[in-house]
């Protein structure tokens, strides 16, 4: 195998860093739901679809989060920001997510997005 120059070095193990997180980030899953201003769920991306067993939009975001959770309280505070690791419950048991609330492109809408970290 031929000496390789620092610079021939450097390039060649930039490739591999970013195929390797190129590959990371497309098979990390991530999932995002869009809430109004009321907590009710707009819509959500085919990986959140994948875990649930029926169509939630037009549904409370309580109906994932609980009804009495400090998860809710954060929402409802509008609170943006990393709000923590939070257990969803889905059809088939629980699943749990790092969550963040976002502003979505709409100024009344919010955004949830999700790092699905566990399933149950």
């Amino acid at each position: 195998m031929p000496k390789l120059k620092p610079k021939e070095l450097t390039s060649l193990l930039l490739k591999a860093r970013t195929h390797h997180c190129r590959i990371t980030m497309e098979t990390l899953p991530i999932g995002t739901i869009c809430l109004d201003r009321r907590g009710m769920i707009e819509s959500f991306d085919e990986w959140t679809a994948s875990l649930m067993e029926q169509n939630m939009c037009g549904e409370h975001i309580s109906a994932l989060v609980g009804a009495n959770s400090e998860t809710l309280r954060h929402l409802e505070q509008d609170r943006l920001g990393y709000i923590g690791r939070v257990r969803l419950r889905i059809s088939d048991g629980n699943v749990e997510a790092a969550m963040v609330l976002a502003p979505a492109i709409e100024m009344h809408k919010r955004t949830v997005n999700l790092i699905y970290t566990t399933t149950e």
